[in-house]
């Protein structure tokens, strides 16, 4: 009998995460202000290529699902160290479990929560895939956190009214490069 509570057990968790999962997936956007999107690994590779991240640089991705830009950093750029702010839950977990299994523990954080209201720590790049809405309403907090020379990479969207510095493009996709200093204006 206890073996089988264990099993319903295990088994309604598993749902339960799953169901999680495909919120963060699907309906994210309406819930958390941005839907969860995978970065493909070797756009994660560019776009840390792009903003120029060297060995031992520390890095720090708002929203970072997964984690693919996070690992990325530690495994093609050996970046020093890496952060990320998740705010779905189930998200923030396999981010730390994927980095965790690198053995990396030492260089990394995730933290859960929303990237509004998290302090950010002194970082040399800033990657985010966020829809323009949450840009813009972040540029005040990451101007006001970030030093000015902290380099940016937005895929896909820019920061309104601001010129990127560079502009990458590759197939479909753009990428965006910042100074924060630039946001300033």
């Amino acid at each position: 009998m206890d073996l089988i509570l264990v099993v319903i057990l295990l088994v309604f968790v598993f749902l339960l995460a799953g169901v999680a999962y495909l919120i963060a997936s699907f309906g994210g956007m309406a819930l958390f202000g941005s839907p969860f999107v995978k970065t493909p690994r070797d756009v994660a590779q560019w776009m840390l290529e792009s903003v120029g991240l060297k060995e031992g640089e520390v890095l720090l991705d708002l929203g970072c699902g997964e984690g693919e830009i996070l690992i990325s950093g530690i495994e093609d750029f050996d970046a020093g160290k890496v952060y990320g702010v998740e705010i779905h839950p189930v998200l923030a977990w396999v981010a730390r479990w994927r980095l965790k299994r690198l053995g990396v523990q030492d260089r990394m954080e995730i933290w859960c929560g929303n990237f509004f209201k998290v302090s950010y720590p002194k970082v040399d790049v800033l990657a985010v895939y966020l829809l323009p809405k949450c840009i813009d309403r972040m540029r005040e907090k990451i101007v006001c956190e970030l030093d000015g020379d902290t380099r940016v990479i937005s895929r896909g969207f820019e920061f309104k009214g601001i010129e990127a510095r560079e502009v990458f493009e590759r197939d479909d996709r753009r990428l965006y490069l910042y100074l924060v200093e630039d946001l300033k204006k």
